[in-house]
């Protein structure tokens, strides 16, 4: 629900922008994006995601179940070219009320868990279309991820950690209000596939993997640094 108010206030804002900021268009030259800008996205959202574990002996589905879950990533880009960007995003997702027993074969006492996904991608981004106000790009992801579930109280403490990568392909939109303040919205596919082999300190779930994938949508605020 917070997600869903937020991305709605986040529209309403996309929406007003591009009415007040009309005559400012008109009299500022350069481009949103261009070479040598730099560029910050705070953002956070709801990732639309399949929940999947695997047996890494014999390869069968042991669960797999949609949830949502929240994120809060932040992203850094800047360009190389007027078109071309490059940058970084580190993030996270977080699922609550995942059945650990049905997923990873283990018993806690509230029969639930937090597994919080962690990734640092490498972003490659291709700007379409730009005004000195706004811009749509293409942007392309990938790099390591983690998921790491933890808890337990006492004697009945648990983690399980599995390391691996994700790819993501999305597409995302800024409107500046301000002449270095504006608003994102970002919408993306992705795929992250996770192992525990080879993980230390683990405790539970060792002979099974994690894999999700989905949709995530996203918004926030954006601050540009610009040599024009």
């Amino acid at each position: 629900m917070k997600n869903r108010y937020f991305l709605s206030a986040i529209a309403f804002l996309t929406t007003l922008s591009g009415i007040t900021v009309s005559a400012y268009s008109q009299q500022q030259a350069a481009p949103s994006f261009h070479k040598g800008s730099f560029r910050i996205n705070l953002t956070e959202g709801s990732a639309h995601s399949t929940y999947t574990t695997n047996d890494i002996s014999s390869h069968e589905v042991i669960n797999s179940m949609r949830f949502i879950g929240d994120r809060d990533p932040l992203q850094l880009e800047y360009g190389l070219t007027g078109r071309w960007g490059i940058g970084l995003t580190t993030g996270n997702d977080i699922f609550n009320n995942i059945n650990p027993t049905g997923f990873y074969g283990f018993q806690t006492s509230t029969g639930q868990v937090k597994a919080k996904t962690s990734e640092l991608t490498v972003d490659g981004s291709y700007h379409f279309f730009i005004t000195p106000v706004s811009d749509f790009s293409v942007v392309g992801s990938v790099g390591p991820a983690s998921v790491l579930i933890q808890g337990g109280t006492g004697d009945m403490v648990y983690q399980y950690n599995a390391g691996g990568g994700i790819i993501r392909l999305g597409l995302h939109a800024r409107c500046f209000i301000l002449r270095y303040i504006g608003v994102v919205a970002m919408v993306s596919v992705y795929s992250e596939n996770m192992s525990p082999e080879g993980v230390k300190g683990n405790t539970a779930g060792t002979n099974y993997s994690t894999s999700i994938s989905g949709v995530d949508i996203e918004g926030g605020l954006c601050f540009r640094f610009s040599r024009k």
